[in-house]
């Protein structure tokens, strides 16, 4: 809540304290691996080099699939937000429809959301697909994002179909 708030700063110091212990310590705890991915960000935000960020994500990521760690479908959306920065786009949707697919078999209504957040906006959107595409994708999700998702993801579907129904106009 710090990140998406008004102290970004202190989410920042609490995810390099974490990923710090468990370097220190040489042990992971069951959700040490989204610190992991969640320090690219931390890092990216005041550094401004993303692509540098993709190791922490990958590496997160890694562990998170390693330890079983139940924050599985967030660490593998958050790395597909890294990989853009060294794959082609069509490549990275997949890190986030497997987001959806890991959240969907373990019930994660925040790994859902996630997961169709990407897909949806990051990915399509952000790439360009064409319009209609867009939009069907958007529709045809529409109702799995209002059962499962938290309010960033659904915020998200809604500027989606606001952008596309702008651009219909």
């Amino acid at each position: 809540c710090a990140a998406i708030g008004s102290r970004p700063a202190l989410s920042a110091l609490v995810i390099a304290s974490n990923v710090a212990r468990a370097i220190s310590r040489a042990a992971l705890t069951q959700v040490t691996p989204f610190f992991i991915v969640a320090l690219a960000q931390a890092r990216s935000a005041f550094s401004g080099d993303y692509r540098g960020g993709t190791r922490w994500a990958r590496q997160g990521e890694r562990a998170a699939s390693r330890i079983g760690c139940p924050l599985l479908a967030e660490c593998t959306h958050l790395r597909g937000l890294y990989e853009i920065y060294e794959l082609p786009a069509a490549d990275v949707v997949g890190f986030h429809r497997e987001a959806r697919r890991i959240a969907m078999a373990v019930g994660s209504f925040q790994g859902v959301s996630w997961g169709l957040l990407g897909e949806v906006c990051y990915t399509n959107m952000w790439r360009g697909v064409p319009l209609e595409q867009l939009v069907a994708t958007e529709r045809a999700e529409r109702d799995l994002m209002v059962r499962a998702g938290d309010a960033v993801g659904q915020h998200h579907f809604a500027v989606v179909a606001s952008y596309a129904e702008f651009l219909r106009e």
